[in-house]
Order: C-alpha cells, then sequence, then structure tokens
C-alpha cells in the first residue's frame, strides 16, 4: 500500500486503523496498538504483487 500512496509505511496504514477507528467513535479502545486498548491485528506478507494474510489475532490471541 505504502508504495502505491508514496507515504512512509506507518502513515499508509492510518488509511486502514486509527483513521476508520476515529470515523465511527472507537479509537478510544481501538485502531492503534496501545496499553489498555484491544489487541486486534493482522499481519500480511506483501511481495510486491499480492499482499498475503499471514495471521490474525482477536484480543490479544493467534487465531489464524
Amino acid at each position: 500500500m505504502s508504495h502505491k500512496t508514496d507515504k512512509p509505511v506507518y502513515e499508509a496504514m492510518k488509511l486502514v486503523t486509527s483513521n476508520p477507528a476515529k470515523t465511527i467513535n472507537l479509537f478510544e479502545d481501538r485502531g492503534s496498538l496501545e496499553v489498555g486498548k484491544r489487541a486486534d491485528l493482522i499481519t500480511v506478507h506483501d511481495d510486491g504483487i499480492v499482499p498475503h494474510l499471514t495471521s490474525v489475532v482477536i484480543n490479544g490471541r493467534r487465531v489464524a
């Protein structure tokens, strides 16, 4: 994603993390990795062609 937006990865990720959480008033407990917030996240491997989901973590526990 960042190579398509010419932004650093941490800035590009805001498009799908903190910005949507703020928009729907959920930033208090999600949208970023901080102490006291939900630990929901995904990891993705981007080979430059098609990004692939590599894991899913919900409430701090890996589920996939």
